[in-house]
């Protein structure tokens, strides 16, 4: 005899899985060669929900009866009680759902038909690396959720990933302030950690919200996802996928599903190693796959879960998560091969755009136009073209804000790159200059048409010669420094002149005896000497000693560079005109502030001259 405990709620009278326990067993009876000379019974037993104290006293009535495992209840808080009394007891627990784990692992005598928490978190996680998000909201309907979820909440700690979790509202069920938060803080992967009746719920929800488009992709944990009725998202556009345990593709489990029964047991425990012996050591091929316990805790650890996604047609199999292997996606190469023009054939774009000659236009006429008609220009024919191509509806909209789209101190953007953010527009068609900051928040195709930034600028008038445009081939600093080297060098020459012996001569060479010398580098004398060299021409006094002629030689040959260098620049000097302020790039005008200039506010030039200006001040 096998002994069953249910909830019961008041608003339904018969609970499902007391249906099932009581169709399973009349299924097994039925079937003599599963169990032969062996008929089971039960005894059922119903209880409040969260009624742990009621739950306590049917499972000790129902010991009393000598049954031989007892099945249920569902609620946590019960199945708690009724596992301590199977523990006492030793008498084998059956469970169907989610078990919180033990701290002290004291509960011995249960297996659980429900995927190990610890494995499907691994596979949430998996999931949320495969599609590369980096940015998840996580919500949750109790603290359970919590629990169920720790790979992927410590996921940040080892991932690049950053996760914000919220919870559901209780009571009410109303989660749409909850979700208008989300849609305001443009959180677009969404993991629900929710009952099937809740996720229900939920997507009438986000549907009222106006969160159901292509832009949002929701992930729901729930095994029940397939038997929630999806046919009013089907055609949204939305990406919805989820667990599936149950696999109802395969022709004996639908068909086993439809009669509310069990598949055949394919390696049924022997009478002698004891009822919960056989349960663990048995394999079982049910209709959730295989059944196999681990032998410590009693928890299922080896399962597949299939990955399922809302498509048009309906949900479908994209891949399968195994507890062992991990995630293999079957269909990624079909999804990642699908031409773009199936994706975008029959859907209506809102396209945003700007006015600017001769891209985007009023069309003249005298008649009233209305819709697409109004506009004219390159990008319209360019849409023109692609619509007959990939087959799409598009509605034009002029930008709101009359702006191509610019960021300011905050970090808001404004004009059609905000629209595209909101997803107030699905397109932008427009001159729309490609920058490295809009790269990162939307996407550029291809560019029709590459620019730089042009500059225009009036031609100085020209001015005539100078009496001193001389001495323009060379810069005030130049020349003031090639006076003080002169100065210096004669300096120079005079105190070597004065202490070498070389120097100094006999003023009257008859008289040999003569006490009397004169040195011809006078102060006066050797300036003379450097301004001679300095003009190429020369001077009648020559050094005599080996020093003076070192520095006079490489006075020569500085002179002779700078005369070089002064005798090829004069005539071009003198001939061609230069600007007062040379702009030979964008930078060049950027950083000066004597020439007044202007762009197209919040666009990409203004964006370019805003941040050099304030790199300079930084």
């Amino acid at each position: 005899m096998d002994g069953g405990i249910f909830e019961t709620v008041e608003n339904e009278p018969v609970n499902i899985e007391e249906l099932a326990f009581k169709f399973a067993v009349s299924n097994i009876n039925r079937n003599r060669t599963l169990m032969p000379n062996t008929t089971l019974t039960y005894d059922i037993q119903r209880i409040n929900l969260f009624d742990s104290f009621e739950a306590s006293r049917r499972a000790c009535d129902q010991l009393a009866l000598g049954v031989a495992a007892l099945f249920g209840p569902a609620h946590s808080s019960s199945v708690s009680a009724v596992q301590s009394i199977c523990n006492a007891l030793e008498v084998p627990h059956i469970q169907t759902r989610w078990k919180h784990p033990t701290v002290d692992n004291r509960d011995a005598f249960y297996i659980n038909l429900y995927p190990d928490y610890a494995a499907i978190s691994r596979a949430v996680l998996d999931l949320v690396l495969y599609y590369n998000w980096k940015i998840v909201t996580v919500v949750y309907e109790d603290s359970t959720g919590l629990i169920r979820l720790q790979e992927l909440i410590k996921a940040p700690s080892r991932y690049n990933i950053k996760i914000k979790i919220r919870q559901l509202p209780s009571g009410n069920k109303d989660a749409r302030p909850l979700l208008k938060e989300m849609k305001k803080g443009k959180e677009f992967y969404v993991i629900f950690d929710c009952s099937h009746e809740t996720a229900a719920e939920i997507l009438k929800q986000i549907l009222s919200m106006g969160m159901m488009t292509e832009y949002y992709h929701y992930f729901f944990t729930t095994l029940d996802l397939f038997a929630l009725d999806l046919e009013p998202y089907r055609y949204s556009g939305v990406n919805m996928t989820g667990f599936r345990l149950l696999n109802i593709e395969n022709p004996h489990v639908s068909s086993v599903v439809d009669k509310w029964s069990m598949e055949r047991l394919q390696a049924p425990p022997k009478p002698e190693t004891g009822l919960l012996d056989g349960m663990m050591t048995a394999r079982w091929e049910g209709l959730t796959g295989r059944i196999t316990f681990n032998k410590s805790d009693g928890l299922r650890k080896d399962f597949d879960l299939d990955i399922i996604s809302l498509k048009e047609e309906g949900t479908e199999k994209i891949g399968v998560w195994n507890s062992y292997s991990g995630l293999n996606m079957t269909d990624s190469n079909k999804d990642r091969s699908t031409n773009i023009t199936d994706s975008l054939a029959n859907r209506t774009l809102i396209v945003t755009t700007i006015l600017e000659d001769p891209y985007v236009m009023y069309k003249k006429s005298d008649k009233p136009l209305y819709g697409n008609d109004r506009f004219e220009g390159y990008c319209l024919d360019l849409l023109k073209e692609l619509s007959n191509i990939l087959g799409f509806i598009y509605e034009v909209k002029l930008v709101s804000d009359g702006k191509y789209g610019a960021q300011n101190d905050k970090g808001e953007w404004n004009g059609m790159v905000k629209e595209l953010i909101d997803h107030k527009a699905d397109l932008a068609v427009a001159p729309l200059t490609i920058t490295y900051v809009r790269e990162k928040v939307i996407d550029f195709s291809k560019p029709f048409m590459t620019l730089g930034i042009s500059i225009l600028y009036r031609k100085p008038n020209g001015t005539n010669p100078g009496v001193f445009s001389f001495l323009n081939p060379l810069s005030p600093d130049i020349w003031m420094y090639v006076l003080l080297a002169c100065l210096g060098v004669s300096c120079v020459l005079f105190v070597i002149a004065r202490f070498t012996p070389y120097e100094w001569y006999n003023p009257h060479p008859c008289n040999p005896d003569s006490d009397v010398v004169e040195n011809n580098f006078t102060l006066l004398n050797s300036f003379w000497f450097g301004v001679g060299a300095l003009m190429q021409q020369g001077s009648e006094l020559m050094p005599k000693a080996l020093s003076t002629r070192i520095v006079g030689g490489i006075w020569w040959f500085f002179t002779l560079i700078i005369i070089s260098s002064y005798t090829a620049n004069l005539a071009a000097f003198l001939t061609v005109e230069r600007m007062e302020s040379p702009i030979d790039s964008a930078d060049d005008l950027a950083k000066q502030t004597k020439i007044e200039y202007g762009a197209v506010r919040d666009g990409s030039t203004m964006t370019f001259f805003k941040q050099v200006v304030w790199t300079q001040q930084v």
